[in-house]
């Protein structure tokens, strides 16, 4: 049983987690990239990165919670 359970887990990582997580960085480096281009000069910086990753996580991490539940409930169904 635990050996299911461990494949399962695993399977569900490949399917949702992994694509999920390497987006995710993208859009993240890519956004502290993109703000750092455009508010490089600003004294604000700081506070811009950290409000970008407070927005992106309360953003994405439902859509990712979601992903994994409904990959994990087609999985079941098989």
């Amino acid at each position: 049983m635990a050996v299911s359970d461990g494949k399962q887990r695993f399977m569900v990582f490949i399917k949702a987690g992994l694509p999920y997580t390497i987006i995710g960085m993208g859009v993240v480096l890519g956004g502290l990239m993109g703000l750092r281009h455009f508010f490089g000069d600003s004294e604000y910086l700081t506070v811009i990165l950290f409000l970008w990753l407070a927005l992106f996580w309360f953003i994405y991490q439902p859509l990712f919670r979601r992903r994994i539940l409904k990959v994990k409930q087609q999985m079941d169904k098989r």
